[in-house]
């Protein structure tokens, strides 16, 4: 046989030899046998609409919805189990508490899901700040929830909660607040 004949036999049995290792089914049985099964998927960690993974996210969404005066949304910013209606009220007496008997520096606050984790309030808590006035003193804290299988989230703590009816009477409007419209004052 001769050299160019040789060649060219040559050459098809080689390219016939590719063309069968490299057909569709050989490629997937080999990427097969490689990765035999897809990966387990790992849960996915949904981010809470309302923010409150951080302790800064619950007192921004909280105070923003409430300035809106949407206290229905502002409600859920609250470790409360009372009916949606005196939630509500309980998140618009809150603000009051906050505008007029809180000073903290909300760039102070906690950006990390886990807290500051401080010794002195405890793991999973997170004290934002205190309001003195005649009924005393009312610290305002949050604390961290986890609820079925979602993440946990941070809502004000029942302990402050509890108080805020209490020390509501300390900040009614003022004598001028009590004639000017309430769009004004909210």
């Amino acid at each position: 046989m001769s050299s160019p004949i040789r060649h060219a036999l040559l050459a098809l049995a080689l390219l016939a030899a590719v063309a069968r290792v490299a057909s569709p089914q050989n490629l997937v049985s080999a990427a097969t046998q490689k990765n035999p099964s897809p990966p387990a998927a790992s849960p996915v960690m949904v981010a809470d609409p309302l923010g409150r993974q951080t302790p800064a996210g619950t007192v921004m969404g909280f105070l923003g919805a409430a300035v809106r005066g949407d206290y229905g949304r502002a409600s859920r910013y609250l470790d409360t189990k009372l009916p949606a209606e005196r939630a509500a009220e309980l998140a618009q007496e809150l603000k009051v508490l906050l505008d007029r008997g809180l000073t903290v520096d909300l760039g102070q606050l906690s950006r990390k899901p886990e807290g500051e984790q401080d010794g002195r309030v405890g793991k999973d808590r997170e004290l934002v700040g205190t309001i003195e006035s005649d009924s005393g003193r009312l610290k305002v804290s949050l604390v961290r929830v986890r609820y079925g299988d979602q993440p946990p989230i941070w809502l004000f703590a029942p302990e402050t909660l509890h108080d805020v009816p209490n020390f509501q009477g300390d900040f009614e409007p003022s004598f001028v607040e009590q004639y000017l419209p309430a769009w004004l004052v909210h």
